[in-house]
């Protein structure tokens, strides 16, 4: 056993990260699905650096069989980081649809590496010792059908895509939101770019050393000492300043009284649901196609995850599927009465503020039940 400054410094930036990862998935108090992201992509951080600790200090040798075994959590730090964001920015409460894609890598590789968790003792320190003498060559070490190198370079490849969307949506909700709400939410926009800025200069270290040939050579202690950095720094920051957690949630949980902020909560969403529901019965900003989100918060003056959160609670539907409900009935309500020959499906469409005869078909069914022609036969 070997113990330096770079496996102790390690080990204790993964046991702190650690801790503040538990306390974000197990007790998040409010809205805790996007704190269970962040949860999830810090411990993603945390047990790399506990198991670089390890390798350091050769305990790997006396536990061989956590070798390779936190590869596949790596993939999950980009991802996670990514959703993290967008359900903060946006008040997402769960998944969408097709969100378990972003953990299908992570997947992957975790089957591929089973025959070699499979292994026996002797097989992998054989490859530990080897490692240890030829860290430049670790990369190569093939781990399932894939060329040996493959998730080294995809790994890098995806990281950055993510490290892209997630600015994007940082980008998107600055351009749209008001002036007020901007100044309103600085603290959790601020801690949002910081914490974008620390993931996107971690993975740029990362392909930089990779690119020069100097990962796992001269850098390698200098990039596992910068990803211990990136863990503590954020960890520190969660734990001295909480509230960049719950900045956005200021207005509805952070109150004193329990009654009184479930009555606040409750009169809150009521009025906003009002806002909403006049907004487009008497304005009609439906009919344009163009008509989205931020636009409709930026009309309203609230912030985006405030109204997307409401439409889900109060109106059970997304935002696309409760603006389309109004513009099928703006259909229905302009045609009833009248001969359905004197339309056609495309036009009236466009008129309403559908991209295509197609998104048309497919939300009028979703609303009443029945395709357009088989609805107004009825009133041929």
């Amino acid at each position: 056993m070997r113990f330096d400054f770079i496996a102790g410094f390690m080990l204790i930036t993964s046991v702190y990260g650690v801790i503040v990862s538990l306390i974000l998935l197990l007790f998040p108090q409010k809205n805790t699905f996007n704190k269970r992201l962040l949860g999830v992509s810090l411990i993603s951080y945390a047990l790399f650096c506990l198991y670089m600790a390890i390798m350091y200090s050769h305990l790997i040798f006396v536990w061989p069989h956590l070798f390779r075994l936190v590869a596949p959590v790596m993939y999950l730090v980009a991802p996670a980081s990514y959703l993290y964001v967008r359900t903060t920015i946006n008040g997402e409460t769960q998944f969408r649809k097709f969100d378990w894609v972003h953990f299908f890598p992570c997947l992957f590789l975790l089957i591929e590496l089973m025959p070699f968790y499979l292994r026996g003792t002797d097989y992998k320190l054989q490859v530990i010792q080897y490692y240890q003498a030829h860290r430049a060559e670790v990369i190569y070490l093939r781990e399932g059908f894939l060329e040996p190198h493959f998730h080294f370079i995809f790994r890098t490849i995806i990281a950055f895509i993510y490290v892209y969307f997630q600015w994007k949506v940082i980008t998107d909700f600055l351009s749209a939101a008001s002036h007020k709400i901007r100044v309103k939410y600085e603290v959790l926009i601020n801690w949002l770019k910081l914490y974008s800025l620390l993931t996107t200069a971690t993975f740029s270290l990362i392909l930089l050393t990779s690119i020069l040939g100097l990962y796992f050579n001269t850098l390698q202690d200098f990039i596992n000492v910068s990803v211990s950095l990136q863990l503590l720094t954020i960890s520190v920051i969660l734990v001295l300043k909480p509230r960049v957690l719950y900045s956005f949630d200021e207005e509805l949980v952070l109150v004193t009284n329990t009654e009184q902020k479930v009555a606040d909560k409750t009169e809150k969403l009521k009025t906003v649901k009002d806002a909403i529901a006049d907004l487009l019965q008497n304005q009609k900003h439906y009919l344009n196609k163009g008509y989205n989100l931020a636009l409709m918060a930026e009309d309203l003056d609230i912030p985006t995850h405030v109204l997307s959160a409401t439409i889900n609670t109060e109106f059970h539907l997304s935002f696309r599927d409760l603006i389309n409900k109004y513009r099928v009935e703006y259909i229905i309500n302009s045609i009833s009465g009248q001969k359905i020959a004197n339309y056609t499906f495309e036009g009236i469409a466009l008129e309403a503020g559908f991209n295509s005869r197609t998104t048309f078909y497919r939300a009028f069914i979703k609303v009443t039940g029945e395709t357009p022609t088989t609805y107004f036969k009825r009133d041929l």
